[in-house]
């Protein structure tokens, strides 16, 4: 049997761990930007009226929003990598490994740099009953992108649309549908 030649990261966080994290630290600034719960508040919000102080709260949950969805969204991107990884580097004879293999040069070793969308739309050509959902995964990249990118263009789409709680469900809809079968596995070290 062939053997992966690819360093998978052990570092990969899962769904539930990424809401986790969400969930603690919305507490936190929930509880920080409680005037009856945070016994610094007076301190801390010094010299600034309720009207900023509640301006700064959304700002930092619209962030923390952001900054969760962003290691969601990658963490779906790095499933569908992985999986691209494996049917290349095993040369699997399936449809999807067909298709993926058309696009991999093992010379230049192209599935290290695969474009999301050439492994999606393969996807697409191999479970076109998925397509609305895989278009609903390219649009929340091109979302991760910009915040990966800076945010330095201004976003096409309503930003609103993906807030974390969107994505979350976004990314448990992924795992159903395709893991663990496809994504969301162990893949064994070679």
């Amino acid at each position: 049997m062939r053997k992966i030649k690819f360093q998978f990261s052990e570092d990969i966080q899962s769904i539930e761990e990424i809401e986790s994290f969400y969930n603690k630290m919305k507490k936190s600034l929930e509880l920080q930007y409680n005037s009856s719960q945070n016994p610094n508040y007076d301190s801390d919000f010094l010299f600034m009226t309720d009207s900023e102080i509640r301006k700064e709260c959304q700002f930092c949950l619209e962030e923390l929003s952001r900054e969760a969805s962003f290691s969601l969204l990658s963490l779906i991107e790095a499933e569908f990598r992985k999986d691209f990884v494996y049917r290349t580097e095993l040369k699997k004879h399936d449809k999807l490994s067909n298709i993926y293999r058309s696009t991999y040069n093992p010379a230049k070793k192209v599935y290290q740099y695969a474009y999301v969308d050439v492994v999606l739309n393969g996807w697409k050509q191999y479970r076109p009953e998925c397509g609305d959902l895989i278009n609903r995964i390219i649009d929340a990249t091109n979302y991760r992108n910009w915040i990966a990118h800076g945010r330095y263009w201004v976003f096409k789409d309503n930003v609103k649309k993906y807030d974390f709680n969107d994505n979350l469900t976004l990314a448990k809809i992924v795992k159903a549908t395709f893991g663990p079968e496809y994504l969301f596995n162990k893949i064994k070290k070679a």
